[in-house]
């Protein structure tokens, strides 16, 4: 396993300027090229009411479900990481049907990533309460994978009633893609059931360490699984300089507000010089983190162009300084 298959760069699909098919394609095919393991790619049918996407001007965005299959097209072997889907707002067939076809033109690449959803926003669109959203994902979450490994599924839940339904084609990857759970600490029971990896956002290090791993090592013994943490995480390397705390600060703005949560930047974030960045990359594995999700944009501020950029200096600069 390679020193590059612990890292996805983020590409979204929102910012103060629409995403084109040719950043996706720019994109993609450079983070290939680099060797990282993934493009991550988030799924948001409008942008939440936070002051986090505020600055935007637009709470409609580019669906990310059409973009995919261009990252497809443009490369043949980097992963394609699907993150994620709020499960209620489908019906878990096409969640099931799409997740899967994609699997197969891809040739096997596609990270399954799912979640219950954080903004009532998003379910406002589609005429849902966000309050049964649980219940809801864990039935959905059964009927995917069962329909991506039976014949023929027959089942009677709450929301979701089916009786002898197939679902053709099963995905490439056996059983099924690897699933991926986006969320926060409330997630990690679900995670520990459902997915190789559970997804969180900007962890600092006392949290990895004092709360988060010591809740999944619980939830995995219970459910014996294996899920490992990867964090989704905003990074900047400075090529010329280190970063003093105000400097990440100045460079962070308020981005680490998310439903509720206000982090520290000094303490969740991968920034400075190519020393610091490898330094907390090194620290955050220390703690248990076993993956990064690389968000070069400062969660849209920044356009695409800035990832190719920003992907380079990792790899170039930040890379080789990581332990082994």
């Amino acid at each position: 396993m390679g020193i590059m298959d612990s890292f996805s760069p983020a590409l979204l699909p929102w910012g103060t300027k629409l995403l084109t098919a040719d950043d996706v394609v720019s994109v993609a095919k450079h983070a290939e090229e680099l060797g990282f393991y993934s493009l991550t790619m988030p799924i948001i049918l409008r942008l939440p009411d936070e002051p986090l996407y505020e600055r935007f001007g637009n709470e409609n965005i580019v669906d990310s479900l059409v973009l995919f299959p261009l990252i497809v097209q443009a490369t043949s072997t980097i992963r394609i990481g699907v993150h994620s889907m709020v499960l209620p707002l489908l019906p878990p067939y096409e969640w099931a049907k799409y997740l899967a076809s994609l699997d197969v033109i891809s040739g096997g690449r596609v990270d399954a990533g799912m979640c219950l959803g954080f903004s009532q926003r998003q379910f406002d669109a589609v005429g849902l309460s966000a309050k049964k959203r649980a219940r809801m994902s864990d039935e959905a979450a059964e009927v995917i994978t069962r329909l991506w490994t039976e014949e023929r599924v027959t089942y009677q839940g709450e929301f979701y009633n089916l009786k002898e339904v197939s679902l053709e084609p099963k995905p490439k990857q056996k059983p099924y893609p690897p699933i991926w759970w986006g969320g926060g600490q409330a997630s990690i029971a679900r995670a520990a059931r459902w997915s190789e990896y559970i997804a969180a956002p900007w962890l600092t290090l006392q949290e990895i360490k004092t709360d988060f791993m010591p809740r999944l090592k619980e939830e995995r013994q219970k459910w014996n699984t294996n899920t490992k943490l990867a964090m989704w995480v905003l990074t900047n390397v400075s090529p010329d300089r280190s970063f003093s705390e105000q400097d990440v600060r100045d460079w962070a703005l308020d981005l680490l507000y998310h439903e509720g949560k206000d982090s520290d930047p000094t303490e969740a974030t991968i920034a400075g010089s190519p020393q610091q960045c490898a330094d907390r990359i090194n620290a955050y594995r220390e703690a248990g983190v076993s993956f990064f999700i690389l968000d070069f944009q400062r969660h849209g501020i920044d356009p695409a162009s800035e990832i190719m950029r920003q992907m380079d200096l990792f790899v170039e600069k930040v890379a080789p300084l990581l332990d082994k």
